[in-house]
């Protein structure tokens, strides 16, 4: 725990400069801090389940990113104002049948088709969150593939739309990686995650649905309201 402290406390002093670099290895921690080398993997396992760092298989362990994100504004926006880089990886661009929570958040016919986007989300270089959206086929068509892979959600869909503002329902429910979720954001099942669900209306119709789940020792969400007192 001393030396967990220790190397959390250099973590937060550097701030976000010290995020995305790679940890020392354990035989140079075991050198330098005069500690057995299961102290040391005892301080990184208690560093990565705080969600301080970050371990990747064959590569090391990284300084992990702290994401708050203000729930009004958009995320790719908000992580630029706050100098962080955010890549779009596209896993899947298709026209599929639309699964039945799809077609009643949609409000579509029971034969309509439907748009599904999947994309990895990083910031910094480390993989974050799994982005899932559909669309109706209509709106679908109007996306481009370059559109698909690399826009960020809201500008994506102001190109497809010509709108300039849409109102958003979002629900935020917890929950614990699969092995498929696992495997694309490079962690471990079981680990616990965030699961963004999101429905954007439009005058009043939906026109977009999906999810965006994020490993939950990354993400903070956060909100402003009026309340009547």
């Amino acid at each position: 725990m001393q030396l967990a402290e220790s190397l959390s406390n250099l973590i937060e002093h550097a701030g976000k400069s010290a995020v995305g670099k790679v940890l020392p290895s354990e035989a140079a921690c075991v050198q330098h801090f005069h500690v057995s080398r299961p102290t040391v993997r005892q301080a990184m396992h208690h560093l990565t389940r705080s969600g301080l760092v970050v371990r990747q298989k064959g590569r090391g362990t990284f300084v992990a990113p702290r994401l708050r994100h203000e729930m009004t504004h958009g995320f790719e926006g908000e992580m630029k104002a706050a100098k962080r880089s955010v890549q779009l990886r596209l896993l899947d661009w298709q026209r599929v049948r639309a699964p039945e929570t799809v077609r009643c958040a949609l409000q579509l016919e029971a034969h309509e088709d439907v748009w599904h986007l999947r994309r990895l989300r990083k910031v910094d270089g480390i993989p974050v969150g799994l982005e899932e959206r559909y669309f109706p086929d209509a709106l679908g068509k109007r996306i481009s593939s370059h559109y698909a892979e690399s826009e960020p959600m809201l500008v994506l869909l102001k190109k497809a739309t010509g709108e300039h503002s849409a109102q958003l329902h979002a629900e935020v429910t917890s929950g614990l990686a699969d092995a498929e979720l696992a495997r694309v954001l490079g962690t471990k099942a079981g680990v616990p995650v965030l699961v963004k669900n999101l429905t954007y209306l439009f005058h009043g119709k939906p026109l977009a649905y999906g999810c965006t789940t994020f490993l939950s020792q990354y993400y903070q969400f956060r909100f402003s309201v009026n309340l009547p007192i």
